[in-house]
């Protein structure tokens, strides 16, 4: 079954402490007046701190209140809102007591909400908005009691008035009554198929992962002086091992819960380190490049562009970037490459990239830029992180080595395998999910696949259920085209295609924010991007970015034909995931009768 195996050579450290709770209180120990949380100020563009007693104060009392209101052991609520200070307050309330914490994107269907809620057997949903908690009120189960709060309407007010008349020890008796065994979450994954799965997290798989990074990156977390910008959901399973990760340590963190206003947050809060997903970093480049169409700025923006993937690449070579690509890249810097940085505040060191595969390029361009841009790998069921590149030695193209104790093999397909600490116990409910995901020997079988390289970096190749197999019995993976059309600064999402069929083609959606800077930087008068969509400047532009996605692989594995669709792929229209990963089922349901015309089949 296994071609080959490898075991992080990192020798295992079990942790003082397994549980959330436990992480949290040797943080107060350790420096009870140091800052933990920012919170960005409802006046002006500054943020207010919070120590770590005083924030671990304000989650003491609202563990005290859900006591209060009756809540047992292992009992469960449920979270829907944005990346917040509140949604961080009551999530950490509720798991350092023994209570199982669940999130729901906001984005959810009423249908997946309603699964939640039973599946999990919710005792209390506290949303966002009043609006957000009608709708699950709509989706509540005849036969189950609910009771329904939003953070807009003194949720936490509410929650913290029914244990007034309690006292700290019983706050302190519950907590310590947890072990790391016990449940700390279940995360409905989004998928881009099918039902959501409730993934079983324990406090250990957290305690441990933490352990693990802050082992790997002490930058990120054991640097007091350092401050990480958190704006991706929480309710998904990296964001929130972050936040975690962050607050039982020793750096401090902010909420960004509007990624509209996310460039200016950077510049007002000054970060040392942010995690995003490949597609920011594919926005803020394109919304450069966009700047620089043609004539001279266009060529100093590609000198500029190619020299930091150059002097990125010589940073793996044994030697290093040469004499003359150092004053190529002092001038790229100084042309362009400097205010790129500063985009990201005028402190940002380190960027953390997960939730998607990064294209190498990207990667390369970005630290290039000046940054330490380091990928990692995981999924739902390794609780986040299960291999990360390390800061400042970064390899492109993989997504690291091993977190400690962790183990890989690979099957004759290639699909990887992982065993570790960091494994969920399985599916909530579903026993044969889980025998079918998890073998009998602990193995997770990740459906995705990869390699190792010889220095044991872990490199993804593609996904398996994406894998295209044309009609002439060609295996393409689609995620590389993908991500070169990408890079287009039209692009929002692509769709490679061709499964059983004579030849590759791909969907194209156009992004609606950067069309307008690219009509202007291109003499074109405005319009929609319904009219975009068939205009032929838009179309032969979009034709150059698939010549050059193409040149990346053999003709058998090249784009014969491309359309441009109406709309943008979003989590509102169904079409995305939360982490903004593409359903491709779903995109190839709306848009079924365009790839019966490229093949010619209706």
């Amino acid at each position: 079954m296994s071609i080959f195996s490898r075991k992080s050579k990192i020798v295992p450290q079990v942790p003082a402490v397994d549980t959330i709770g436990e992480l949290l209180q040797g943080r107060l120990k350790r420096a009870p007046k140091a800052n933990m949380v920012y919170r960005k100020s409802s006046v002006g563009r500054s943020w207010v701190p919070a120590t770590v007693t005083e924030v671990l104060a304000q989650v003491d009392a609202i563990s005290k209140g859900l006591l209060g209101l009756g809540f047992q052991k292992g009992d469960a609520l449920a979270i829907m809102g944005s990346t917040s200070f509140d949604w961080m307050l009551l999530d950490l309330a509720a798991v350092q007591i023994g209570l199982i914490s669940v999130p729901i994107y906001e984005s959810d269907s009423a249908a997946q909400i309603s699964h939640i809620l039973k599946d999990a057997d919710i005792k209390l949903v506290v949303t966002q908005s009043a609006t957000q908690a009608a709708l699950v009120q709509s989706c509540q189960p005849d036969d189950q009691e609910l009771q329904i709060l939003s953070f807009d309407d003194s949720a936490l007010a509410m929650i913290i008035a029914a244990g007034s008349k309690l006292n700290l020890k019983q706050v302190v008796k519950a907590r310590e009554n947890v072990s790391g065994s016990d449940l700390a979450t279940i995360v409905y994954t989004s998928g881009t198929t099918g039902a959501p799965k409730g993934v079983e997290l324990t406090h250990y798989n957290f305690a441990k992962t933490i352990y693990d990074i802050q082992f790997i990156a002490p930058q990120l977390l054991l640097d007091r002086s350092g401050k990480l910008l958190l704006f991706l959901p929480v309710a998904h399973v990296l964001a929130r091992y972050v936040q975690f990760a962050i607050l039982a340590s020793e750096s401090a963190l902010a909420q960004a819960p509007d990624v509209k206003n996310l460039l200016s947050d950077m510049q007002s809060f000054a970060p040392t380190a942010i995690m995003v997903v490949p597609r920011v970093l594919e926005k803020i480049k394109n919304a450069a490049a966009a700047k620089a169409p043609s004539g001279f700025k266009r060529r100093v923006f590609k000198f500029a562009e190619n020299t930091a993937i150059a002097y990125s690449q010589a940073l793996e070579e044994p030697q290093g970037p040469s004499w003359g690509l150092r004053r190529k890249h002092a001038l790229a810097s100084k042309l362009v490459l400097n205010k790129l940085k500063q985009a990201f505040g005028p402190e940002i060191d380190l960027v953390v990239c997960g939730g998607a595969p990064l294209d190498a390029n990207l990667g390369h361009f970005f630290r290039g830029v000046g940054l330490d841009l380091i990928e990692g790998y995981g999924m739902t069921e390794t609780t986040g992180p299960a291999t990360v590149n390390r800061p400042g030695h970064a390899v492109m193209g993989s997504v690291g080595t091993l977190l400690q104790g962790t183990e890989v093999k690979f099957t004759d397909e290639g699909e990887i395998c992982l065993r570790g600490a960091q494994i969920t116990k399985g599916y909530h409910n579903l026993p044969a999910a889980t025998a079918q995901a998890i073998d009998a020997d602990g193995w997770l079988h990740t459906g995705d696949l990869g390699h190792l390289d010889a220095e044991g970096h872990l490199v993804i190749t593609g996904r398996a259920k994406d894998l295209l197999v044309t009609a002439g019995g060609k295996n393409v993976s689609p995620g590389p085209l993908e991500a070169q059309l990408r890079l287009h600064p039209l692009v929002s999402q692509a769709v490679v295609l061709g499964d059983m069929k004579p030849f590759i083609s791909a969907l194209v959606a156009l992004d609606a924010e950067a069309l307008p800077t690219w009509l202007r930087a291109h003499s074109l008068p405005p319009m929609d991007a319904t009219s975009a969509v068939s205009h032929p400047r838009v179309k032969a532009s979009i034709e150059k970015a698939v010549k050059r996605a193409n040149a990346s692989v053999s003709r058998a594995e090249s784009i014969r034909e491309f359309r441009i669709v109406p709309g943008d792929f979003t989590e509102a229209n169904g079409l995305l995931t939360p982490s903004l990963k593409v359903k491709r089922p779903a995109v190839l349901e709306r848009f079924a009768d365009t790839v019966k015309e490229i093949y010619g089949e209706k």
